[in-house]
């Protein structure tokens, strides 16, 4: 199957398409690398900063003198990827966490003042979300005050873009996978069968609708942006989804590229095995329908 709109991730760029596509890494290069990183992966950089506004928190506390702490933290299941980002990073530490019914978590965290000045320069100028934006003014503003720093906060917001890894790492904390488990199998009316694969790929936030609609027109996904309620509260968000073949391949075009870098790559990988049952013919037997239901049942 041919998709005439191909994703040109590698074409030549402007100038300007540079200046608004980019993140900006001079001043972390020049002020907040670790002395040990001498040559930072500006890849990784940028799937963190995409990463962190998924999944990270700014925040500060109070100690028993009333004295402001800061600190910023990311808490997930996978070890491994936690570990990741403190080896790449040159800095932070990782921590177990034990929360409710005995489930494991494992957060990274930066407390001190020289690494969080580290990425004070790192995040100045390249957040994306609104949200993010908005916590870090004010967390960059309290920080001054109390350490007697004048970091200016950077206003500037690069675009998102299918050429850098900002996505892949915001996607890696906030997009989410789905494939119908059941009649896997269409029997047509001529007596043969060939596979029904029903499957999506979808995005839910909090505000950002801005945000969801240069996703929805980077790949080209036709449905609207709708608003749905969390069960246990009654705040509405923002989901984009789409089960269109050629966003799909368009998905997998650039998570090639920039690929996840934690454990969510394995059900990305599931995913779009799924997918290949709906470009290629594959042969139906009773158990090619077996193992296609295990995969699926496996994308959770």
């Amino acid at each position: 199957m041919t998709i005439s709109n191909k994703l040109d991730i590698g074409s030549s760029e402007t100038t300007r398409e540079i200046l608004l596509t980019q993140l900006d890494f001079k001043n972390y290069i020049r002020f907040g690398r670790p002395q040990h990183k001498p040559n930072p992966n500006t890849t990784f950089l940028e799937w963190f900063i995409g990463f962190f506004e998924a999944e990270g928190s700014f925040l500060k506390w109070s100690d028993q003198k009333q004295k402001n702490r800061f600190f910023i933290e990311i808490t997930q299941k996978d070890v491994q990827l936690m570990y990741k980002i403190r080896t790449q990073l040159g800095f932070g530490k990782v921590t177990r966490i034990v929360k409710q019914n005995n489930q494991i978590y494992w957060r990274y965290s930066v407390y001190d003042l020289k690494n969080l000045t580290r990425l004070i320069w790192l995040f100045n100028g390249n957040l994306i979300t609104v949200k993010k934006q908005k916590q870090f003014q004010i967390w960059v503003a309290l920080f001054n005050k109390t350490h007697n720093s004048d970091i200016l906060f950077s206003r500037k917001k690069p675009e998102i873009c299918l050429k850098n890894a900002w996505l892949s790492g915001f996607f890696e904390g906030d997009l989410g996978f789905w494939v119908q488990s059941k009649d896997i199998v269409l029997f047509n009316k001529d007596n043969s069968q060939s596979y029904k694969i029903e499957m999506k790929f979808y995005i839910t936030q909090k505000n950002e609708k801005e945000l969801l609609n240069k996703i929805k027109h980077l790949f080209q996904i036709p449905s609207n942006i709708y608003q749905i309620t969390n069960e246990s509260v009654t705040e509405t968000y923002n989901r984009l989804e789409t089960s269109l073949l050629k966003s799909h391949l368009l998905l997998i075009q650039y998570l090639t590229k920039y690929p996840f870098l934690g454990k969510r790559q394995i059900l990305f990988n599931r995913w779009k095995r799924v997918l290949g049952y709906r470009t290629k013919e594959y042969p139906i037997t009773k158990k090619s329908i077996i193992k296609l239901q295990r995969l699926i049942l496996n994308i959770k």
